[in-house]
């Protein structure tokens, strides 16, 4: 965390284009494995030379499971610093952080990811890319790097990427908006949303989410515990001012697993839930 209040200090030190700081709280529970969890992130936006843009990120979360019946660990922490690079050209994020039952204690459970593209050729709306993407988020004991490739085309109305990351956004109405996006690890989310005003929004999101945390002592070595939450929700944005804004989300989890793997990929415990309640409240400070 120190590093984290390091960076949180300097974000707002220097002269930024955006600033914005988020906390959120909220709660998932699955038979036997309620929990609740809350965190902070603070970004900032800074423009530099040659059109170029630097965003900085920071973000802490806290996952404590006070029903686990000794399936789960008692707390599950993630920490992360980023770095985003954008220029007219190319795009490069840096990601760095820990992901783990006890952080800062154990030499494993961090992880990095490396995600760079350059744009290799542009006519009207249509783009295309090409880069590398680095990372051992999802398995924390083994980097993998996969080539990467895109398509984009951008519109009025509508936005699509196609290729290792899959997202469209769609205004069909003024109104209405839609976006949808796919990862190549499986994750994946969709949107609709009815824009009452301008202050005021409600969606209904469909999210299927995975994460890894590494496992300390209490468990065998190089243990690792891995999530897959799938849930629908309904979510409502206000605009509390042009500084401020507060998002609230209640909805249903339809299918859940929790399961524990060691050094091997050997499943040690395993559960899977078909149902429950989630919900979750976040407040955004933009500046």
């Amino acid at each position: 965390m120190k590093y984290a209040a390091a960076l949180f200090l300097c974000l707002f030190s220097v002269h930024a284009l955006a600033a914005e700081i988020g906390f959120i709280g909220g709660f998932t529970s699955p038979d036997d494995l309620g929990a609740a969890y809350y965190g902070a992130e603070v970004s900032e936006t800074i423009d530099i030379p040659n059109n170029h843009k630097l965003k900085l990120s920071a973000d802490y979360k806290m996952t404590d499971f006070n029903d686990a019946a000794g399936f789960m660990p008692d707390t599950l922490t993630q920490a992360a610093l980023g770095i985003d690079i954008e220029g007219h050209e190319y795009l490069l994020n840096m990601k760095a952080g820990v992901s783990t039952d006890e952080p800062f204690e154990e030499s494993d459970g961090y992880f990095v990811g490396i995600v760079a593209a350059k744009k290799i050729y542009e006519t009207g709306p249509h783009k295309f890319y090409l880069g590398l993407v680095a990372s051992n988020k999802e398995l924390l004991d083994d980097m993998y790097v996969l080539p990467a490739f895109g398509y984009s085309y951008t519109a009025p109305n509508l936005y699509i990427l196609a290729g290792s990351l899959n997202m469209i956004k769609w205004k069909p109405a003024e109104k209405v908006s839609f976006e949808a996006s796919l990862s190549i690890l499986g994750q994946g989310k969709v949107k609709g949303t009815y824009h009452w005003s301008d202050d005021f929004r409600t969606s209904l999101v469909y999210s299927n989410n995975t994460d890894t945390f590494y496992l300390g002592k209490d468990y065998p070595e190089d243990s690792e515990l891995r999530l897959r939450i799938a849930s629908v929700s309904l979510e409502a944005e206000k605009d509390i001012s042009s500084y401020a804004r507060l998002v609230l989300s209640a909805g249903m989890i339809t299918s859940a697993r929790y399961y524990i793997v060691d050094d091997d990929d050997e499943v040690l415990r395993d559960q899977k839930v078909n149902g429950g309640a989630t919900g979750s409240a976040e407040l955004r400070i933009m500046f």
